[in-house]
């Protein structure tokens, strides 16, 4: 398995609860692709460099986590289709960086 830094912008309407939920919900998605939940990261709300769909502002989550490559397009796919999901982006880890 691959370690993946996932960056990831919600929407800024969002309750803490809301927040909470929707993190639960990609831990579960991890795990049930095979994956290792490692660490997650909440870095609150930001400006945005611009606007997504006519949002200024996001909440910023970082995870960190571990997954068979060949699982990764179709929790992308999964990823997409959360409405409360502005943008994210997958990077892969190298194999010395702790977190």
């Amino acid at each position: 398995m691959r370690k993946y830094e996932m960056m990831m912008i919600f929407k800024p309407n969002l309750s803490d609860e809301d927040l909470k939920t929707e993190e639960e919900r990609i831990k579960n998605l991890i795990l049930d692709s095979g994956g290792e939940f490692i660490n997650s990261n909440l870095w609150g709300k930001r400006k945005l460099a611009y606007q997504i769909e006519k949002q200024n502002e996001g909440i910023y989550y970082l995870f960190y986590f571990r997954m068979p490559q060949n699982k990764l397009t179709e929790f992308k796919k999964t990823l997409k289709l959360n409405m409360n999901i502005l943008r994210f982006m997958i990077l892969k880890m190298e194999d010395t960086v702790n977190v």
